[in-house]
């Protein structure tokens, strides 16, 4: 049997008693769902650290094993996804594009069919960027 809990009765705060109203709420709940494909992440790490990952440039060299991999796990994140932002009321909001800019000399051979999903038998003999 668990012992009896009343948080109004056992929890004292003095200086942040209203520390969901005046703390959580402005700071960590800008985190709360807005109908986008984004929420999980958003809750999980902030809405400032999800706007940074959306305008991120990356450049990437190499579409292997690994750089396949690297690359869907970028776009589950969104890394690269956010749109350009023009506010010519206030200039210093302006943001550009995030992207991803891929380079990789190789072409696609069948032994990358195995281990690279981003790739199918007719994108064989083709560059991979």
């Amino acid at each position: 049997m668990l012992p009896e809990f009343d948080p109004a009765k056992h929890v004292k705060t003095e200086e942040h008693e209203d520390y969901f109203e005046k703390i959580y709420v402005p700071t960590i709940a800008k985190t709360m769902e807005v109908g986008h494909r984004s929420d999980g992440l958003r809750i999980c790490i902030g809405a400032d650290l999800l706007d940074k990952i959306e305008y991120t440039n990356l450049f990437m060299v190499g579409a292997g094993a690994i750089g396949c991999e690297l690359l869907k796990n970028y776009a589950m994140l969104g890394l690269g996804s956010g749109k350009a932002q023009n506010n010519p009321e206030d200039p210093s909001k302006k943001k550009a594009a995030g992207s991803i800019v891929l380079t990789d000399p190789d072409i696609i051979e069948v032994s990358n069919l195995n281990r690279q999903f981003l790739f199918r038998e007719k994108h064989l003999r083709k560059p991979k960027a």
